[in-house]
């Protein structure tokens, strides 16, 4: 059955989403929880970058704006780099950037990318984390219990979206991150599902909403539409 939904992606990130349900009959509204500002990081904060084992991109926008910076610092992509990612729309990002990307074969999660064979064994070698301003602080410390050296490089920040209308008549709300939901939560009226991007995030709901909450596998596309083609 046709369903109004809304997408609540940052721009940049909402289109293949908002394409993939109207093609399954969905009347799709997009509206972004939040607005992301580029950073620009300290200068030397790449500085040796080429030397390092592995290189992970936290997102999709992570890897968009790290991008045009490790041209100009690193110039080529070294062989011996590892370049990695949580899922395949950041590895889409990178392949198209022409690298030679690694992403887990199951499982859109940090705790999949740590099972990667490059990340078994890393004493005394360095890896860099490109990300926003906050998260994945597990990862790095599940990385330096193997004895990595991990760097944080900060590209973007999030900010709630001070322009965010919410359509009073929409049955299925979609979350994919915790913030964009504490971002919106004052605003949902109504009763709508709302579809969270994991387990995590669907907790992070019921802390604040009553209503009937679900829970896909992973907050990437074909997850998000499979548990929406369920209700």
């Amino acid at each position: 059955m046709p369903l109004k939904v809304l997408v609540t992606r940052p721009q940049g990130q909402a289109e293949s989403l908002v394409t993939l349900l109207a093609e399954h009959g969905h009347d799709v509204t997009h509206e972004s929880a939040l607005t992301i500002e580029a950073l620009a990081p300290p200068g030397n904060s790449l500085d040796g970058l080429a030397r390092a084992h592995a290189v992970f991109f936290v997102s999709a926008n992570a890897a968009r704006l790290a991008l045009p910076l490790i041209a100009a610092h690193v110039g080529d992509w070294p062989p011996s780099l590892h370049c990695l990612a949580v899922g395949e729309a950041t590895a889409a990002v990178l392949r198209d950037a022409g690298l030679p990307v690694v992403v887990p074969a199951q499982g859109f999660n940090t705790e999949a990318v740590l099972q990667l064979p490059c990340l078994a064994s890393l004493e005394g070698r360095r890896i860099v984390v490109f990300r926003g301003d906050g998260g994945r602080e597990l990862f790095a410390g599940a990385l330096r219990d193997r004895g990595a050296e991990v760097d944080y490089i900060a590209v973007y920040r999030r900010h709630c979206n001070s322009g965010f209308r919410y359509p009073p008549d929409t049955d299925v709300v979609l979350v994919t991150s915790v913030q964009s939901w504490q971002c919106m939560a004052g605003k949902i009226s109504g009763d709508p599902v709302i579809l969270a991007g994991s387990e995590r995030i669907a907790d992070a709901v019921r802390a604040d909403h009553g209503g009937r909450v679900l829970a896909a596998p992973s907050p990437h596309d074909m997850d998000m539409l499979a548990t929406l083609e369920r209700l």
